[in-house]
Parts: structure tokens; sequence; C-alpha cells
């Protein structure tokens, strides 16, 4: 049965082609004349739309035009793309289906028999993206208008599939239908109307934490909680977690993760929102482990990011500001406990890091060469720094 109506299909298309009938991306032979047709002494190969728009050109010969010349007509839309979505709400399309171009010499064939169809002819239930819709015509005349208008309200499914359909004309051949010709010596060739609409529900997401920013600990685990707003939806889409160098104002005992230290921002956390869960995955939660440095340093600022992976998800709160608190110890002392001095000479003195005779190598950042030595000079009875 397939095979019948492959075949059955090819036999439709061929006619069409013979009696000079091209669609808009057919590569054919451009020319100058229909002398030149003939002789062949210019060809240009071109797509069909673009021969017919060609300067001094127009005259159009194709294999399936049994090696025939003639003049071109373009028979289309007033538009050749439209994209619909969500800003759109309510807002009404109309369309003309008209001649867009003829080549010097081609006769009117505006009085023919058209269809306008739309393709693929079966969709999703429209209702829920249109509350006007055209679904297409037969027996017209051009020029040929119609319309359709976008939704003005949401059906509370977000993320449905993005429609994507096209509509085209063609004329119809049937003399048994008392159909009239295709004037000889003319070659149509038409062009399609592509329409892409967009769910008009959108979803939201978001990082929840405190209003000024979320604290965590050096050695602990810090996590985001991501948020998703509670309606149906259809389509899976993906939450990444980003983290982020801090830029912004500090105060006086704040820094930004990265000044002193090598904080990794290149790690990323993401999770999967699936509708076959959504009543139990409002809440998600990624964890990010916070190094501890062996730095002593002020509390540290950075930020996590949000991103998703699908344009009509929507984002209500992007960043979260984390700040991260100091948890190393740097204790300091003097290198020697017991120090004997005579009056008059003078002792020095040296100060390190207690517990670390390696002199901060570890922790703190201050290796034996940047160690301070001080100097005591003992007279009639107290020192002083000498």
């Amino acid at each position: 049965m397939a095979l019948v109506f492959f075949s059955f299909f090819l036999l439709l298309l061929l006619t069409d082609l013979v009696q000079g009938q091209l669609q808009e991306d057919v590569i054919v032979e451009c020319y100058s004349s229909a002398a030149d047709c003939t002789s062949n002494t210019n060809g240009v190969s071109l797509a069909a739309i673009d021969c017919c728009n060609r300067t001094g050109g127009g005259y159009i010969r194709h294999s399936s035009l049994a090696a025939q010349c003639g003049a071109c007509v373009i028979v289309g839309f007033d538009q050749s793309r439209v994209h619909i979505g969500p800003s759109d709400a309510d807002r009404r399309y109309s369309f003309t289906a008209d001649v867009l171009l003829s080549t010097p010499g081609a006769p009117d064939v505006t009085c023919l028999d058209y269809t306008i169809s739309r393709e693929p002819a079966v969709l999703v239930d429209v209702v829920d993206y249109l509350s006007s819709d055209f679904r297409g015509r037969t027996n017209g005349f051009l020029p040929e208008r119609f319309s359709i208008r976008y939704a003005s309200y949401g059906n509370g499914v977000a993320l449905q599939p993005t429609l994507s359909f096209n509509y085209t004309i063609a004329a119809e051949t049937d003399a048994a239908a008392g159909d009239p010709p295709i004037p000889s010596g003319v070659v149509l060739v038409y062009r399609r109307l592509s329409i892409t609409i967009k769910d008009m529900d959108m979803i939201t997401v978001g990082l929840i934490g405190c209003t000024c920013f979320l604290q965590s600990l050096e050695g602990s685990y810090a996590t985001a909680v991501i948020r998703r707003q509670l309606i149906t939806y259809e389509t899976p889409f993906e939450v990444t977690v980003s983290l982020e160098k801090w830029t912004g104002t500090m105060t006086g005992d704040e820094a930004a993760v990265g000044d002193f230290d090598l904080f990794n921002f290149t790690e990323q956390h993401s999770v999967v929102f699936q509708p076959a869960t959504a009543i139990d995955q409002r809440l998600e939660h990624v964890t990010f482990f916070m190094p501890r440095d062996n730095i002593v340093e002020l509390p540290e600022l950075f930020r996590w990011r949000l991103s998703v992976n699908d344009s009509r998800v929507k984002i209500n709160s992007d960043t979260q500001l984390v700040r991260l608190d100091n948890e190393d110890v740097f204790s300091i002392g003097f290198r020697d406990l017991r120090v004997t001095i005579k009056e008059g000479e003078v002792a020095p003195l040296t100060i390190k890091q207690i517990g670390d005779e390696k002199g901060g190598e570890d922790i703190g950042g201050f290796p034996e060469n940047r160690l301070q030595p001080v100097q005591l000079r003992q007279i009639s009875g107290s020192a002083t720094n000498g």
C-alpha cells in the first residue's frame, strides 16, 4: 500500500512539473531570452525563485519540463517566514497570496484556480495556540487573503511543542473538473509561507535563599536550592548552577573569592526537571564543596549563576551571593622562648608561626624568607626595641 501511495505521489509531482510548475528551491537553468534557452549558450544553475528574481533573466529550463523554456511567474505569499511567541498574545496575522513577480512577456495567471494547503495537514490541537485558524482553501483566485490569530491567554500547560508548518499554493489543472490550463510558455514557481508558533505558557525557575547572602564555611558543602514554578509542563528542561567571581561592592572586612587563592570557577552542576515527576520535583538541590585553602584571609564573596537550556523557561532570580567564612587559623609567637642577655648587649628575637617549623609554607603563605627579625637591647633592667 505504501508503495502504491508513493508511486501515486511521484506521478502527481511529475505531472505538476511537466505542466510548468516548480517549487522555489528546485534547481533550474536560467537564460536571458527564449533564444538563448534554445541555443543553450548562457545557462546558469540557480534555485527557481532566484532565477525569476535574476535581473534580465527569467527564462527557465528544467529536465522535468521536457527541456522547454518559459517565462517565469512567482506565485506565493506576501511573507515568507513568521515567528509567533508569547509576546504576541491576541495578535492577528494577515496574509495575501498573489503574483509576486512576473518576468517580461509572461501572461496573466491570476484567473487560474488555486489551492492553498497547510502542511503537514495533521497537527496537534491548534486550539491551544490559535484562537482563529485557517486550514486552507480550494478553487480560489488571486489575490487570496486569509488570517490567523494567536491565542489571547494560555491554557495552563507550559513547554508544549513548538508548532512549525507551511502554507503552500498551487494551480489546479484538472481539465475534467473544468480547471483552466496554465498558459503555454510560462513556468509557475511557488513560494511557501513558513510559520512557527511557540507555546504561550511560561514556566519560571529561580534560586532561593536569604535576601542578602548565603553563608558558608570553608571545608563544608554549600547547597544551591532551585525552585520551579508550580505549573503543569510537557517538556523536560535542564537548569545549571555555575560559580562566578563577585565584582560588586564589598565592605572593608570582605574580599572576592579568587583574590588570594585559585578557586575553581569552571565548576558547574546541573539538574533536569522531568514532567513525569512534576508533583515531587518543585525544589532541586545542587551541592558544591567549599575547599579549605590553608590561607588566613578575610570572609570571601562569590556568586552562583543560574542558566537554562530552553528559552521558554524564564529565570526570575538568576544569581545568589554566597559569603565564604574563613576557617584557617594563623598563630604566631617567638621562635626562642628563653634568651639570656647581658647588659649592653643586643639579642635578636624572631617571630614565627607557631606549630609549623617550615615557617608558614602550608598555611598563611609566609615562607621562611619572610620571617621578621626583632632585636632587643637590655638597658638598666628593661628591654627596649633596638
